[in-house]
Order: C-alpha cells, then sequence, then structure tokens
C-alpha cells in the first residue's frame, strides 16, 4: 500500500544515518490531534493536523484519510497549508503533503504528510483544504481519521501513534437579516425581504433600494435629484458643472446647492496660514 511504501522511503532515509527499524510500539506521550470547522454547503473547510508534545520525534508519516464520494472532497490545488511548527531544516524538508486519490477496496481518499523535526517542535504539521459537496445538507456530517507514526530520537526506533478522529458537521449558510435566505444568495442581505422583489431589476432588492437613494449610472448623484434638475439619470454626469460655476454636478448634490443657478455656489472652507479660505 501507498501509507507502507512512503514509510519505507521515509525509514529509508534515517537507515543512511545509520538507523535501523528495530521495533514498533504504541506512543505515550506524544499523540496526534485533529480539528475541523463547520462551513455551508459548496463551502470550504479546513483540518488542522498538529503532532502533540513532540520533544522524541525526529521524523513522522502521517496518513489522513476519508470516505470518497461523500460531503467532503479535496480540491484540485492548494490543497495543503504548511504549519509553523515545522520549518524547513538542514536535517530534511518541510512537511510535504502527498495527494492519492486511489480509492482502495473500502472507497477512500487518503493523503500522506511526511517531515522531520530535529529540534523537537511541537504543533501544527499542516492545514488541508476540503470543498463541502453543493446537495449537502444542514447537520449532514463525514468522520476523517488521521494515522500515522514517528521516528524516535531517543529509542531510535518507529512509534505508532493512536488514531484519531474528526466529525465533520455541515454548518446553516450565513444569512445576516433572518429572512432565510442566505447571504450568498441575498439580493438585500441586511434587511429582511423573503421574497426578493427587485421591481427595477438592478439586482438591488426593494428592501435595500428604500433603504439607499436609487443611483442608476452610479454616479453619487440619486435618479430622483438628477430628474428633478433636469439630468439624465442614465448618464454619469457628475464630473460636468451644468451652471459653469467652478463646482461639479457632484458638488452641488453633496452641497445642496442649485446645480443649475451659477450664483449658488457651494462653499468649502480649508485653513491656510492667514486664517480660511475658500476653495472655489
Amino acid at each position: 500500500m501507498k501509507g507502507n511504501r512512503t514509510r519505507d522511503f521515509l525509514l529509508g532515509c534515517l537507515a543512511l544515518w545509520g538507523i535501523s527499524d528495530s521495533a514498533v510500539s504504541w506512543a505515550t506521550a506524544e499523540s496526534l490531534s485533529l480539528t475541523v470547522s463547520r462551513a455551508p454547503a459548496n463551502g470550504k473547510t479546513t483540518a488542522v493536523v498538529k503532532i502533540l508534545n513532540a520533544v522524541d520525534v525526529e521524523a513522522f508519516s502521517l496518513e489522513l484519510s476519508f470516505a470518497s464520494g461523500e460531503t467532503l472532497s479535496l480540491p484540485t490545488k492548494g490543497c495543503l497549508t504548511r504549519g509553523g511548527a515545522f520549518p524547513s531544516t538542514p536535517f530534511g524538508p518541510d512537511p510535504a503533503a502527498e495527494l492519492n486519490h486511489y480509492q482502495d477496496s473500502s472507497g477512500r481518499t487518503r493523503v500522506y504528510l511526511d517531515g522531520f523535526s530535529p529540534s523537537g517542535h511541537s504543533g501544527a504539521v499542516a492545514g488541508i483544504s476540503f470543498r463541502v459537496a453543493a446537495s449537502a445538507r444542514p447537520k449532514d456530517a463525514q468522520v476523517i481519521t488521521l494515522s500515522g507514526s514517528y521516528w524516535s530520537r531517543v529509542e531510535q526506533r518507529e512509534i505508532l501513534l493512536p488514531p484519531v478522529t474528526a466529525e465533520f458537521r455541515v454548518g446553516s449558510p450565513k444569512d445576516s437579516d433572518g429572512d432565510g435566505v442566505a447571504d450568498r444568495q441575498d439580493n438585500c442581505p441586511d434587511a429582511p425581504n423573503p421574497d426578493q422583489t427587485d421591481s427595477d431589476g438592478n439586482g438591488v432588492g426593494d428592501a435595500c433600494d428604500d433603504a439607499q437613494p436609487l443611483d442608476t449610472d452610479g454616479d453619487g448623484m440619486p435618479d430622483e435629484w438628477e430628474i428633478a434638475h433636469g439630468f439624465d439619470h442614465k448618464v454619469k454626469d457628475g464630473h460636468k458643472d451644468a451652471d459653469n460655476d467652478g463646482a461639479s454636478n457632484l458638488m452641488e448634490y453633496q452641497f445642496d446647492t442649485d446645480p443649475r443657478d451659477p450664483g449658488d455656489i457651494p462653499v468649502v472652507l480649508l485653513p491656510n496660514r492667514a486664517g480660511w479660505r475658500s476653495l472655489l
């Protein structure tokens, strides 16, 4: 099996240092830790792999496995995030993830993590990213298993680590306004609008259109104000100066002056050494 080949390769590297594989036994103080956070359907989650109390760990070979074709799957790229507890050293490479998408007779996908820890670091080895199936339902669950072994710096032999499991559960998607429509699909996530009515077809629900003045052309001036002052609300003209008084149409709106009256000028005062001066 792939796990055995990976382990044999690792132990072969150790053998180059004059180390032999004399025996295998269960670990005592050293242990594995596996945590995985909830995520909604069609989202992403990360399984955090740790080796605890790793003072005696000189090298390790771990296997993360889960049932294929269920709630979780590996992304096509960007699966591994290396943990900071096992830096690169002269004794060996950074912890590396080797993905094996081959489904064995039990239908499982396996991720292999191999690395060296000559300084006895303890902490996160890596984070493994997963995609959550779009068809997953809230509270659907899937079990992930972490197992492996390490090479003891004191006893100079391989020691098995007791396997651990973590259960991933599908969480409900975020719904900030509590209207039953997930934020990712809600055309107005900050105001309840379960019917998602969008009368003007601008992609923003009426509930949010009512909260903010409609600005069809996105020039910073609401449609209602533009129409009232004789502007085309479908043309960006905030930068123009309709009355040639030196103030743009947008500035006239912002200072509540008449954009058609050259005598109604926005006054902006800025400090200078002599006191205050007008911007216009």
